[in-house]
């Protein structure tokens, strides 16, 4: 037999609740910080739309798509192979992925200590 699911418990975890409640303000405050961020991109893109009909009243910006947004931390063309072939020749010594990711990370201004950057960092 199973057990009913009790919809209230008497007594939770104080240190689940806390957990719960703070993952839960860290989560509302990046809303806010968003909706903010999104209310000046608004505004500075009504703008240049307003800038763009003085020279032309006429144009359809709508057929103007917007343009992708490049990924976090997205490296110029040949920048990291430029950091990885000189990180093997000054080392003189065969290098793994890990350090080889380390010191581009490093190199680039990248926190090296945020694990998620690192794991993606190493396999771009």
């Amino acid at each position: 037999m199973t057990k009913p699911i009790r919809k209230h418990p008497e007594k939770a975890l104080p240190h689940v609740l806390t957990a719960l409640i703070a993952k839960r303000r860290e989560i509302a405050g990046q809303i806010e910080d968003l909706q903010r961020r999104l209310k000046l991109a608004v505004t500075e893109l009504d703008n240049v739309e307003c800038t763009i009909r003085i020279f032309d009243p006429e144009i359809d910006l709508s057929q103007f798509g917007p343009r992708p947004v490049p990924p976090p931390h997205a490296a110029f063309k040949g920048e990291l192979s430029r950091i990885l072939i000189e990180a093997l020749r000054a080392s003189g010594v065969p290098l793994n992925s890990r350090k080889l990711t380390e010191i581009a990370m490093k190199d680039r201004g990248m926190p090296v200590d945020d694990l998620k950057t690192r794991r993606i960092t190493q396999q771009r």
